[in-house]
């Protein structure tokens, strides 16, 4: 995602850029390429992107979380009243939204995707102490 509109010390330019790209991803160098738009956040900066296994993506935004199917149309939005920054789903139908003062956990009918890395990638830590 692309958070331009967060400007750091300066604070938030809404005129900024608050976009989520897709990319194709290249399995044998899992290189990114074709990057394209594939959503605008309406409000606040995009955070915590979620996938669920029907391939709709979360996203944190300034009022909340917004979902998206996979062609990018928004299909949903979950209104906190402030903005959420992470999320996490734990389990079959429960998401853990972290927003600026409170914790949710919501119910819903989705399961979060599991993402399997490579062996060797450097995203994983090969120690088995963690660091």
């Amino acid at each position: 995602s692309d958070s331009g509109m967060a400007g750091g010390f300066i604070g938030n330019n809404q005129t900024g850029p608050a976009t989520i790209y897709a990319f194709d991803v290249d399995p044998q160098t899992e290189s990114f390429g074709n990057k394209r738009v594939f959503s605008y956040i309406d409000g606040g900066v995009p955070h915590g992107l979620q996938l669920d296994t029907a391939g709709n993506l979360y996203a944190g935004t300034g009022d909340g979380v917004e979902v998206w199917n996979s062609q990018g149309t928004l299909i949903g939005k979950f209104f906190l009243g402030s903005s959420s920054s992470e999320m996490l789903f734990i389990g079959n139908g429960r998401l853990i939204i972290l927003a600026e003062t409170k914790i949710y956990m919501v119910s819903l009918a989705a399961e979060g995707l599991d993402v399997d890395y490579p062996q060797g990638s450097s995203s994983v830590s090969e120690d088995p102490s963690g660091c």
